[in-house]
This record gives C-alpha cells, structure tokens and sequence, in this order.
C-alpha cells in the first residue's frame, strides 16, 4: 500500500481520509444551532394577536431593544441593555389598541418606534422617541376620522437622523409616505389605489435614498426616491395572494434584500446583480406575512419564519450558499410575529411571540433567543486524529 492519501465515505456522512499514519474524519453534515431563549413578558391574547408584530433593533454594543403590544393592548419597550431585561409601558391605553409596531434607534441609541393606534374610529400612525433623561414622547403622524392611515407600518432612519415611515391607507387602498421636516410631520401618497392590506417595508441606502416595497395582491413592488421625487414602482416579483407581507434590508453595498410568502413558500430575491433573482428559501410551509430578513457585515442573509404547517418559528441563512432551515422553537402557535437582527459579532437575535404551546392555552408571552456559538465564522470542518499503522 502506498503512503497516498484516499478517502472512505461512510453511511453517517463522515469522510475519512487516511494519510500516512492519522486518520483524519470531517464531518458533512450540516451543522446544528443552539439558542438561549428567554421570556420577557405577558402580551395580549384574543382575536388582536394576528395584528400585533413585535419588532428588534440592536444598539453598537449589541443590546437588544424591542417595540411590541403588552397584554392590556398597550405600547411597549423592552431591552436588555441594562442588567438584564426591563419593560416600560410607551403609550398606555385606556380605550382602543396599539397595533403594528416597528423600531429604530437613533446615533446614540435611543429608540424611536412608529405605531398605529385604533380608538375604534380609525387607525392613525404615531410615532414615539425616548429622549436623554429616559422620558418618552408621542407625536402623532398623520391621522383621518373614520379612515386608518397608520396601518402595516415600518420605521427606517438616515445618516442625517431624519426619519421615514412608510404605512398603508385603508381607505382607496394607498401607500403613504411620512418624514419629518423642520420638526413638522409631512406625508405623501406614494401610490394612490391598488396596494393590498399587506405590510411595507423601508429602509434607506447610504445615499440617502429612500426605498419601499409592498404587495399588491398580484405581485411586490418597489418604489425609491426622496421628498416629491419618486421613481416608478418596479415589479420585484409575482406574489399572487392577499398576504405576501415583503420584508427588506439594504447592505452596505446598496443591495436590496426582500422576503415574502407565497402560498407554500417562503421567497427570497435580491437586486445585486443589477436586475431582481429570485429563488426559494423553503417550500412546503405557509408563511404569509410572518418572516423578517436582515444582513450581517459579510452581507451574508438571515431570514426568520413562522410556518403555520409544522407549527414553530425557524432560522434559514445562506451563509454555506445555500438556506439549510434550522428550528428555532416548534410545536405550537409560536413565532407567528417574529422579527431579526444581527450584531458585529454574528449573533443572531429573535424576538417573537409565543401563543399556544402546543399542549395548553396559557398567557401569550413576548419571547426571545439568541444564537449562542456566532453564525458564519470561518471555522473548519471538525477533524479527529486517530493514530494507525498503514503497511507499505
């Protein structure tokens, strides 16, 4: 026998290369994540939970800070930013509900959220900052009587700390635009008619553009541009049904990254290669509205999902370029509002509600778990000596 290398591949996936006098196993298989998950507080139960997302931004220390509705159909914070997890009530409620809700922090770290608030005559968008001394304030947005302008809103901010809301009018059925100039909130309608009752997404490239994507009933659409000078909507792709519900992100590159549900897919498409690809990230699952994307500093994608056909909340990335689907928690009404992000040190961050276990009804609880080994690193395959006598 000579003293060359050759390679045994056995039934369990492990490859075995025997060389001189080691052998050398590497494992094939797709590597397994761990989570540590906690439970941080009680939310609302009833027929609300299906309008109610919980929304993640992380500070540049990493912290965690979450906008979602508490259990009397308030408006609250959470963040482990301090010695733990602490909650605080950000609009309290005597009538009517806080519903969607999404979150931003400022240069310095402080939240800023964008949410709808339904008094029962209609839902208006508001948006809530959180100043220097811990105090919060309440603007509203843009509100009608008897109509609801606030709905399916997302929150992005620019270099400049202007902030973009982009959200859905009930009535006609447009996509509306709100910033803020000289301490004056404006909006615009971006598309009058024809944008379904389905979440937007924004977020602003480093050219302080601002761009949008939206569902239609037939496709998703996306439309960029600035104060009174929007381009076109473009169509990203066909998405026939009522709640595709598209997610975004941009990299640092300018590429734009979109999620959104088919009817027994999740979808991914990105504009990188100067045109719209799309492909699968998972089939065989009912999505809808209930995933979130984000990109880590390698541009390397991360997706968060709901499936409604194996109960859970699941994690797919494409760092290996593929999208292995990992289970984050299963066995239940678990994950349906779940929201993403990822720190400088590829952790990966979820927070989520938890609904039905799966064996009881017990309080819904806003939950949250995080990777505990970074996703992405450069490690190698796992490698184990053995010592041998190879003959000549």
């Amino acid at each position: 026998m000579s003293r060359n290398c050759f390679r045994l591949t056995s039934f369990v996936f492990l490859v075995v290369f025997v060389c001189m006098n080691f052998i050398i196993i590497a494992a094939d298989d797709e590597p397994q994540i761990d989570w540590v998950k906690e439970s941080i507080d009680t939310v609302d139960s009833g027929f609300y939970i299906h309008y109610s997302y919980t929304d993640i931004s992380l500070d540049a220390q990493g912290h965690s800070h979450i906008c979602y509705r508490g259990e009397e159909h308030d408006l609250r914070y959470a963040t482990n930013s301090v010695n733990g997890w602490s909650t605080e009530v950000v609009m309290d409620l005597s009538i009517g509900v806080a519903r969607e809700c999404a979150i931003m922090l400022d240069a310095d770290g402080l939240p800023l959220i964008s949410f709808s608030y339904d008094d029962g005559s209609g839902e208006n968008l508001y948006y809530a900052y959180k100043d220097a001394n811990g105090e919060w304030h309440l603007e509203l947005v843009f509100g009608v009587i008897n109509n609801s302008v606030g709905m399916e809103n997302d929150i992005a901010i620019d270099e400049n700390g202007r902030i973009h809301i982009s959200h859905w009018e009930w009535s006609g059925g447009n996509l509306l635009y709100s910033f803020k100039e000289n301490g004056v909130w404006k909006t615009e309608t971006l598309v009058d008619g024809g944008v379904t009752w389905d979440k937007t997404a924004i977020a602003v490239d480093n050219q302080q553009k601002v761009h949008i994507v939206y569902g239609t009933g037939s496709q998703i659409l996306h439309i960029a541009g600035q104060h009174n000078n929007w381009s076109e909507p473009e169509i990203v792709a066909s998405c026939p049904g009522s709640a595709c519900g598209p997610a975004l992100v941009i990299d640092v590159q300018n590429n734009l990254h979109v999620t959104f549900g088919l009817a027994n897919e999740l979808q991914y498409g990105t504009n990188k290669s100067g045109e719209w690809e799309i492909q699968a990230v998972a089939t065989d699952v009912a999505v809808a509205e209930h995933h979130a994307v984000t990109v880590d500093q390698n541009n390397y994608v991360h997706i968060s999902f709901f499936d409604a056909i194996n109960p859970g909340l699941y994690y797919a990335n494409n760092v290996s370029g593929k999208w292995p689907t990992f289970t984050v928690e299963s066995g239940g009404d678990i994950g349906r509002s779940n929201a993403i992000a990822v720190d400088q040190d590829n952790h990966v961050k979820l927070s989520y509600r938890n609904d039905f276990d799966g064996a009881s009804i017990n309080q819904p609880v806003l939950k949250y778990a995080e990777t505990i080994d970074p996703i992405g690193s450069t490690s190698d395959p796992l490698q184990i000596y053995l010592p041998m006598i190879v003959k000549e």
